[in-house]
């Protein structure tokens, strides 16, 4: 009954080898029957489940295979080992000796031809993609698959079903490209970006401090106040790298915005040695790295535009440049550093992770613990101890060992050397404050609605330049304290500090200009100064109270501690030249007139 059964199962003729024994094989010419024979798929095109599939019918049949003809007994015991019809196993076996691909193995179901679309359906198919799907007005899919079946209705043909038109249109998006579809959609900035190909390559960092890097982000953690602890929101963060080394040259952490003083500021905090930075920080790991940048790569925000950062670089001998506008992938040294710092803050107290789908229910003000303060030294700790000692993927060994190598030298090659600078500190820091241009009037110089005065100003009252026209000098001041302004004294190459003519609290220039829109929007026309620092006493007094109630009472307060603690430039002594500005001068025939 058994081999009844097998010989019910046999190909037709029944009970025969693919290749009787003593009979010889005649092989057919290349050609002859080509079309006989049904084309194999590509290896690329077949699935890994299907393929594996086929290997397993491979190995059932091998044995066979190998002993050779006659097969009857050798397919009667495999069938019987791996429970397999005989059947099956001749259909195997002779379509493997007739071809010698295991492809002729793979499931029959994966061979079928998928069933064609008629010529006026596919008309359809091409004609909504082209004129209503792959258009400026950026029609979604299902809206397509709806006019593919509302023109089907109105040829009176059968639509095809929903998943086959997504299928044929997919095909026809990878046909003309994903970039071609996406600008057909007007999205060329996406495409751009995603799709396209790089013209470009960033290069020029053939050693430490050849090309630095600064930008700007507001980071993913929550700040609280040094006072009750409370949550004050999240601050911003300008930063420096090396292209070369990728190590984090500077950085200045703040709760105002960005602008040139923060840029000013991580500038400064690159260049400058960071012992005393450390020592503040009871930071133990070493931070070796500064000097002067040979190239400062921004993007293209205004405080980088500036005439300020312009006119400090080329004191400087330092080069700008900026990348593209509309080009992320120019800088993307730096923002990839900013990602992997705020993947560690992530696991800090207080995170704010990417966006709300990550954060979840995490509660981020709830949990924040770090103040501006602690921060700061926490950010320093990981830049010294994990980031610029760990290996970094781009560079298969760690940022600091790359930039020492480069720096100090090795056993067999030699170092450049550190990017020395004489420089004098407090006129570093002057140089890199903001500032803007004025004359000099006869009651000194005008700022925000204050006036600024002192005796070394006298010898520059209408002032006028080669041109005959009134001479522009240079102030620097600093955003912080309202109080410190400072007066570029261009013919002798000096700053000299100018005071407020009515002494006033050094309160900040943000807080000061807050007061005035205030006073703007309450309909005084003119600015009664004295009566503007009295009310902002009293704002004050009112959010030390509500410290505990507003979080941006408790961010405005936290503003003032930090900007209080600036440490106030040197004086220099005065000119011999100067006119003491209490006396009465008349007409100012004692002053010397430029």
């Amino acid at each position: 009954m058994q081999d009844r059964a097998h010989e019910s199962y046999a190909p037709n003729p029944a009970n025969r080898d693919p290749h009787p024994k003593n009979v010889e094989v005649e092989k057919t010419p290349a050609g002859d029957h080509a079309d006989a024979k049904p084309a194999l798929p590509a290896l690329e095109n077949i699935d890994e489940a299907l393929w594996r599939t086929a290997m397993r019918r491979l190995e059932i049949i091998k044995p066979v295979v190998e002993v050779g003809p006659p097969y009857r007994a050798h397919l009667e015991q495999v069938a019987a080992a791996a429970n397999i019809g005989i059947a099956t196993l001749y259909r195997w076996l002779e379509a493997y000796v007739d071809t010698g691909d295991p492809t002729c193995l793979l499931p029959r179901r994966s061979m079928r031809r998928r069933a064609r679309l008629s010529f006026q359906v596919r008309e359809i198919l091409r004609a909504v993609f082209d004129e209503f799907y792959a258009t400026r007005q950026r029609r979604t899919l299902a809206l397509a698959i709806t006019q593919v079946q509302y023109e089907c209705h109105r040829a009176n043909i059968s639509a095809p079903h929903p998943n086959s038109i997504r299928k044929h249109f997919e095909q026809m998006e990878a046909t003309i490209g994903t970039y071609a579809f996406l600008r057909m959609r007007g999205e060329k900035k996406r495409a751009k970006d995603n799709h396209a190909l790089r013209d470009g390559v960033f290069s020029g960092h053939e050693a430490p401090w050849s090309r630095v890097q600064v930008d700007h982000t507001r980071l993913d953690v929550m700040v609280v106040d040094e006072e009750n602890r409370l949550s004050i929101g999240r601050p911003f963060i300008t930063y420096a790298i090396d292209s070369y080394s990728r190590v984090i040259l500077g950085f200045n952490i703040s709760l105002d915005p960005t602008g040139r003083l923060s840029t000013g500021l991580c500038i400064l905090h690159a260049m400058l040695p960071k012992d005393a930075w450390l020592k503040e920080h009871q930071v133990s790991n070493p931070w070796p790295c500064y000097g002067k940048p040979a190239v400062l790569h921004f993007d293209n925000g205004k405080e980088f535009l500036s005439e300020w950062i312009q006119k400090v670089c080329e004191r400087y001998d330092i080069v700008i440049e900026h990348r593209p506008i509309a080009t992320p992938h120019f800088g993307p040294h730096i923002e990839r550093t900013i990602r992997t710092l705020n993947t560690f803050l992530r696991g800090l107290p207080g995170a704010t992770f990417s966006n709300p789908i990550d954060r979840g229910e995490y509660d981020s003000e709830g949990f924040a613990k770090l103040t501006l303060f602690e921060l700061e030294g926490l950010i320093t700790e990981w830049i010294t101890g994990t980031y610029h000692r760990r290996m970094h993927r781009g560079l298969n060994r760690p940022p600091q060992k790359v930039y020492d190598e480069a720096v100090l030298g090795t056993p067999t090659t030699v170092g450049v050397g550190r990017r020395v600078f004489d420089y004098d500190q407090r006129r570093l820091r002057l140089d890199f404050l903001p500032f803007e241009k004025r004359t000099v009037q006869h009651y000194g110089v005008t700022f925000d609605h204050l006036v600024y005065t002192a005796d070394v100003l006298g010898p520059y009252v209408h002032a006028t330049d080669e041109k005959g026209q009134p001479k522009r000098f240079y102030f620097h001041r600093d955003p912080r304290r309202i109080n410190d302004i400072y007066f570029y004294a261009d013919d002798v190459n000096e700053f000299y500090p100018l005071c407020l003519r009515e002494p006033r609290p050094n309160v900040s220039l943000w807080e000061w200009r807050a007061e005035v829109r205030r006073a703007r929007e309450a309909g005084q026309k003119e600015v009664d100064v004295p009566a503007l620092f009295e009310s902002l006493e009293q704002l004050q007094k009112r959010e030390a109270e509500a410290t505990e109630r507003t979080k941006s009472a408790r961010r405005n307060a936290t503003r003032r501690l930090h900007h209080a603690k600036v440490i106030p430039l040197p004086v220099v002594p005065a000119r011999e030249d100067s006119v003491a500005w209490d006396e009465d001068v008349e007409p100012f025939d004692d002053i010397r007139m430029l």
